[in-house]
């Protein structure tokens, strides 16, 4: 679908070179002014830009099976440096629905640390007036260029090869949504972002009935 948008804006687009952020990247490009980071961009030349945006979109994280170290470095020491050191009038960050599973115990470090970076932008909100913090949780994303060992990905490959998938027991839920609907999701937000809200995932159950499907 083609996108529509509302105002010209200048976007900083943390991790354009990622999963969501290459896609991304190519729906924002044709209507907005977009200035993209990834890991080679030198955080220092950014900053003495002194260039005000109208949305940082961060799209960075790390592996949801990425250790302590890698998990603090990437879901919260990055942005954390990044959201201190340019100016800007909106601050969307792209949240995870296993978030949403801490209060039912999920404790990895992935989850934790995004909650965490969430909560430190919720608390400068409260002392500073800008940037304005906005929350968009996302669905299990999966499409084209999703990494091999995620769940859709590696059933499709031992489908293809009738080789023995691996799930645990299969009753987690789990809600997806392809990344072009994500994309499209991210974008409509910028024309109208509030506090918090979610893209609302094409698919909601259990992985064995996904598995099953």
């Amino acid at each position: 679908s083609p996108l529509v948008t509302l105002t010209l804006m200048k976007i900083l687009l943390l991790g354009s070179d990622g999963f969501i952020g290459k896609l991304l990247t190519s729906h924002l490009a044709s209507g907005h002014q977009l200035v993209k980071v990834d890991r080679a961009t030198n955080l220092e030349k950014l900053f003495k830009a002194n260039q005000t945006y109208d949305f940082v979109i961060n799209c960075v994280s790390s592996k949801p099976s990425s250790d302590l170290s890698e998990s603090n470095e990437s879901n919260f020491e990055y942005p954390k440096r990044i959201f201190e050191g340019v100016d800007t009038k909106r601050w969307l960050q792209l949240e995870s629905y296993f978030q949403l599973q801490i209060s039912m115990g999920r404790q990895d470090y992935y989850t934790l640390d995004k909650q965490r970076f969430s909560d430190y932008l919720d608390s400068r909100s409260k002392t500073e007036s800008s940037p304005s913090i906005h929350h968009l949780y996302l669905p299990h994303i999966f499409g084209e260029g999703d990494r091999p060992g995620r769940l859709i990905s590696s059933a499709i490959l031992a489908m293809k090869s009738g080789l023995i998938l691996e799930a645990s027991s299969g009753t987690q839920y789990l809600p997806i949504l392809h990344n072009t609907d994500a994309v499209i999701g991210i974008a409509s937000f910028l024309d109208n972002p509030t506090k918090e809200a979610s893209c609302l995932p094409f698919w909601y159950g259990q992985v064995r009935d996904l598995l099953t499907i």
